[in-house]
C-alpha cells in the first residue's frame, strides 16, 4: 500500500505540518530531525503528489532549464551541473534546447508554466528582454552564462565599484557576493572599467532585473592574451561567436585591452564572427591562414571553433603548435582529446550550474528585491597546442 503523509508523521512521531515543513523546506526544525524524517520517507518509499502541491500552490520540485544547444559540450556540462545540483536539493530539471531562437523559447517557456515548475534558469539568449523582464517578474528566474544588464549599466557600475548588481530594485554590495562566491572556493572578480566608447561599440539589450551567474570573460580574453604574449606573438587574430552575444564581447574586449596594454593592435579584419558550429570555425580559419600576412596565433572563443581551427591547419599543413598556436575558451572535454590537446581558458561549469540553482531556490522563499550577479573566475589550462613564436 502506497505510504502518505500520515504513515510519515506517525512513523517519526511528529505532526503532520512538521512533515509538510521537511518537504517544502520550511520552518525551524534541527538538521538532525530533518534528515531523521527524509530517511523514513526514502525508507517508505513516500513520493509527495506533485499535482497535488502545484494545484495548491506549493512546490513541484522542478526547475526549467533552457539552453541553446545539448550537443555542445559546454552546454551539456553545465546542464548536467544544474541537474546535479538540482537532485541534491531533490529538484527534477526539465531541459529545453532552443537553438537561440526567440520563437521557440518563448514556447518553451509557456510549456514550463503549464507544468507549473518552480523556476527557470535561462542559458540561452533572449533577444526580447521584455519577455525576459516579465519572466522574472512573475516567477523565479536565473540567467546563467550571458549577461541580463547593457554594457552601459556594467560600466557604470564597475566604475563605482560594485561587485554584484542589480539595474533596478537595489543592490547586494560585495560582502553578499563574497558569502555566496566563497561557497564555491572562489572570491568574485572585480569587473574591469572600459571606455564608454568600446562599449557602445555593439547594439545593448534593455537592463533586466535577474539574478546572473556568468564566467569573468573579460578576465578569461585578458589571460588568453597575456598567454600568447608571454610567448611573442604580435600577429594574432580571433575566431568569436556572434558579438551581439555577452560573452562573446567581454572575451574579444579583454583580449584586445591586453593586446593593446603591449602595443599589439588586433586589426578588425582579424577579428572572425562564427556560429557556434566546428564547420563554421574551420571556414573562417581558412580564410585566415590562407592570407599573406597569415596569424601565428589563434584565439578561439569556444573549444568549437578551436576544433575547426584544428583543422583548417591541419588541411592547410600548417603545424600546430609549430607554426600556428591555437588557445580556446571553456575547457570542455573536446579540449583534452583533439590532436593536439588544446591550450584553453577553463570555465567553472560545474559552480556555473550549482551557483543558478541555489539562486534560484533562494526565490522560492518570496521575491528577493536585490538582485546577486556572480562572476567566477576562469583558469588557464596550458596543454600542447601553443608554443613560442618563431622570431623571423
Amino acid at each position: 500500500m502506497k505510504a502518505t503523509i500520515y504513515d510519515i508523521a506517525r512513523e517519526a512521531g511528529v505532526s503532520i505540518a512538521t512533515v509538510s515543513k521537511v518537504i517544502n523546506a520550511k520552518g525551524k526544525i534541527s538538521q538532525e530531525k530533518r534528515n531523521e524524517i527524509m530517511a523514513i520517507m526514502d525508507r517508505l518509499n513516500y513520493q509527495p503528489s506533485v499535482i497535488a502541491s502545484a494545484l495548491t500552490g506549493k512546490h513541484t520540485y522542478t526547475i526549467g532549464l533552457l539552453i541553446p544547444d545539448i550537443a555542445n559540450p559546454f552546454f551539456a556540462e553545465v546542464a548536467r551541473a544544474v541537474e546535479e545540483r538540482g537532485h541534491q536539493l531533490g529538484y527534477s530539471v526539465i531541459i529545453c534546447g532552443t537553438d537561440n531562437r526567440d520563437e521557440r523559447i518563448e514556447q518553451y517557456i509557456t510549456v514550463l508554466r503549464q507544468k507549473r515548475v518552480d523556476g527557470i534558469i535561462i542559458g540561452t539568449g533572449v533577444g526580447d528582454s521584455v519577455m525576459l523582464q516579465e519572466l522574472s517578474a512573475s516567477m523565479p528566474t536565473v540567467v546563467i552564462g550571458r549577461e541580463a544588464l547593457p554594457a552601459s549599466e556594467l560600466f557604470r557600475q564597475r566604475k563605482e565599484g560594485m561587485d554584484v548588481r542589480s539595474s533596478r530594485g537595489g543592490l547586494a554590495r560585495e560582502p553578499e557576493g563574497k558569502r555566496m562566491a566563497a561557497a564555491y572556493g572562489r572570491q568574485p572578480h572585480q569587473l574591469p572599467v572600459h571606455s564608454e566608447t568600446e562599449l557602445n561599440r555593439y547594439a545593448e539589450p534593455a537592463p533586466v532585473n535577474v539574478h546572473t551567474v556568468v564566467a569573468d570573460d573579460w578576465q578569461g580574453g585578458r589571460v588568453a592574451a597575456d598567454h600568447l604574449l608571454q610567448l611573442r606573438h604580435n600577429k594574432v587574430a580571433v575566431l568569436s561567436e556572434s558579438l551581439s552575444i555577452s560573452s562573446s564581447r567581454e572575451r574579444l574586449r579583454g583580449f584586445r585591452e591586453r593586446l593593446a596594454e603591449q602595443g599589439v593592435v588586433l586589426a578588425d579584419e582579424h577579428v572572425r564572427q562564427c556560429k557556434y558550429r566546428v564547420e563554421d570555425g574551420k571556414r573562417q580559419a581558412v580564410a585566415l591562414l590562407a592570407a599573406d600576412d597569415r596569424p601565428t596565433a589563434l584565439f578561439c572563443c569556444n573549444d568549437l571553433l578551436a576544433v575547426g581551427a584544428l583543422q583548417a591547419a591541419k588541411e592547410a599543413g600548417i603545424r600546430v603548435p609549430e607554426q600556428l598556436s591555437v588557445i580556446s575558451f571553456d575547457n570542455t572535454i573536446l579540449a583534452s582529446v583533439t590532436d593536439p590537446p588544446l591550450t584553453s581558458i577553463a570555465q567553472p561549469m560545474e559552480q556555473l550550474g550549482a551557483s543558478a540553482v541555489d539562486l534560484l531556490l533562494q526565490e522560492f522563499d518570496g521575491p528577493q528585491p536585490v538582485k546577486r550577479r556572480i562572476a567566477l573566475q576562469t583558469e588557464l589550462i596550458v596543454r600542447s597546442s601553443t608554443a613560442a613564436a618563431v622570431v623571423q
